[in-house]
Parts: C-alpha cells; structure tokens; sequence
C-alpha cells in the first residue's frame, strides 16, 4: 500500500519534469533571439489614395545561433525621420534556421496626415528617408512570455 502511493505522487512529478525539460528547449530557441541581427531591407510604397498610403516592410532577421529561432509574434512603431508613421501588429509565427537569415515582409496601411516630409519626399522620388522601426518581440515560453526590444534604423 505504502510503495503504491508512492508510485502515484513520483508519477505527477516525473511529467512535471517532462514538460520542464521540453519547455528549455523551446525557451533556448526563443533566448536565441537576442543574439540574432536585424535589418530593415526595404520600405515600399504599395500604393497611394486620397487618404491612406500601403506601405510593404521588409526585415530581416540572421540568426548566428546553433538553434533555431522562433518569433512568436511582434508589435511595432514605424518612424519617418521623427514622425510617428504607423505601429501595429505581426502575429504569424516566424522561424528562423541556426545560421539563416529570414526575410519577414508585412504590410501596414497609414493615413496621409501621418506622414513626414521624408516618406512624401519618397513617394515623389525624391528620395532621403530615415525609417526607425521600434520593435517589441514576443516569445510564448513554458515559464511565461518574455519580451526582446529591438531598434533597427535604416537611410533610403
């Protein structure tokens, strides 16, 4: 009777273990991301009408790891210069083999009035932008979410 009831409370203990050990290794590829380079590639303007311009992002993320990265989702700010441009979300799930870069290309919709000198200068060809992109990455682990902010500011 004593060794039964011993076999039931190491059973509950031994999948809690389980599920401990698999959630490292699900947390070291989500760690990973703080090691990885980020770039802005482009910035496209998709279209232009009377009161929204479409813009198509591109970053790339490399990642110099020996395991594989995974983005679960992230929120982003897109500056113009010094204008606040756009912000919102990128919610599909993105992985990155060790030693790869990715391109993760997202599209965002802004209103006219939001736009600086920099971007209109752009869309008239004129060229001399400055994009910052301000990121806030988000990773589901097994202990909680953990959040890595990354910047990354480019000259067009």
């Amino acid at each position: 009777m004593l060794r039964t009831a011993f076999l039931r409370c190491r059973w509950p203990a031994a999948v809690a273990l389980a599920l401990a050990v698999a959630g490292c290794g699900t947390v070291a590829k989500r760690k990973a991301l703080k090691d990885c380079e980020f770039d802005l590639v482009d910035v496209e303007v998709k279209g232009v009408s009377l009161s929204d311009v479409d813009l198509l992002l591109e970053l790339s993320v490399y990642n110099p790891n020996d395991v594989e990265v995974i983005v679960d989702r992230f929120s982003y700010e897109l500056w113009s210069d010094k204008n606040a441009v756009a912000e919102g979300w990128h919610r599909r799930q993105e992985k990155v083999p060790p030693g790869e870069t990715r391109v993760i290309a997202f599209t965002m919709k802004t209103p006219l009035k939001n736009l600086g000198k920099g971007v209109l200068n752009q869309i008239m060809n004129r060229g001399g932008v400055t994009y910052t992109l301000q990121a806030t990455v988000y990773l589901d682990t097994f202990f909680g979410e953990l959040k890595v902010p990354v910047t990354v500011r480019k000259k067009y």
